[in-house]
């Protein structure tokens, strides 16, 4: 039988995209990285796309879990105020996301994180952050926007 993945993923209005009609613009929408669904797919799965306000029975649904990337872990998560060059965190997907990571180690679920995913998870379990690394490391901004891995 195949196993089901899900991969989990943010919502924002859509007037935050680019090129909106108008009569959408005060519309949420999901967005999900195609990218994951297709490994997802590679790998002998079936991606199953979970947006931010699916019950969390849908964890008991799946084979695996994964975490995918996205904007930061809101700083107050792990007791700190916000560096000036972050972005705006999801507190909601924050929210989410734990309750979903709770559930999965209830179940002993498999899960993957990308990107943000191990660091909501580390978040969670205790852990903290640094969150400019250019501070940390001593070297200029990182291009950081998107990076691929190849398995």
């Amino acid at each position: 039988m195949t196993v089901l993945i899900g991969i989990t993923g943010e919502q924002k209005p859509a007037s935050a995209l680019v090129d909106v009609l108008e009569v959408i613009k005060a519309l949420d929408i999901d967005v999900f990285f195609g990218d994951y669904a297709r490994a997802v797919v590679r790998a002998g799965g079936l991606p199953v796309w979970i947006p931010v306000d699916t019950p969390l029975e849908i964890v008991e649904r799946l084979d695996g879990l994964l975490f995918s990337g996205g904007d930061d872990v809101a700083p107050s998560a792990y007791g700190q105020a916000p560096h000036p060059e972050i972005g705006t965190p999801s507190e909601q997907r924050d929210a989410y996301e734990r309750a979903l990571f709770d559930r999965a180690l209830e179940l002993e679920l498999p899960t993957l994180g990308i990107c943000r995913g191990p660091q909501l998870m580390n978040v969670h379990l205790g852990g903290t952050l640094h969150q400019h690394i250019p501070k940390h490391t001593g070297h200029g901004p990182v291009d950081a926007t998107l990076h691929r891995v190849a398995f």
